[in-house]
């Protein structure tokens, strides 16, 4: 992967994590997903909302999903779909990885997990090894 791809996908990790850092989020490694994992509040989905919007080229929900890109689709599936009132931002980086923030509603209303991650399109990918080294150095140093 090239050096430019790669500072693409640190930009977009730091945008997710700083931009949620004014509603005081706590990350958490998300072993089940290959990602990290906080938890904000319903009325500060939208704030958030906004700076991703700016960051990533696309977001997706359950009434657009069929007309995602491909990559796109391969991290719905990862993720197990999309459901009425999930949403995924996702991008594109180098050849074969996607970069992906996923809001996750919970049923009581108010909470929302946000997932930041990464997944390669061809899982012998040695290109998905280095950025998810780029994901936990930037949430957990």
């Amino acid at each position: 992967m090239s050096e430019a791809a790669l500072e693409c996908l640190r930009g977009l990790f730091r945008e997710a994590k700083d931009g949620a850092a004014p509603f005081g989020c706590r990350w958490e490694s998300d072993d089940r997903h290959d990602a990290y994992v906080a938890v904000i509040r319903t009325e500060q989905v939208e704030a958030y909302f906004g700076q991703l919007e700016n960051v990533f080229e696309g977001g997706w929900e359950d009434e657009n999903a069929a007309q995602a890109p491909v990559a796109v689709q391969h991290v719905m599936k990862s993720l197990g779909g999309l459901r009425s009132g999930q949403y995924l931002f996702a991008q594109e980086v180098g050849d074969d990885l996607i970069g992906y923030v996923a809001l996750w509603p919970w049923q009581n209303g108010v909470n929302v997990s946000v997932r930041v991650g990464v997944l390669g399109m061809n899982d012998a990918s040695g290109d998905q090894g280095a950025a998810r080294q780029i994901l936990s150095t930037l949430f957990e140093g």
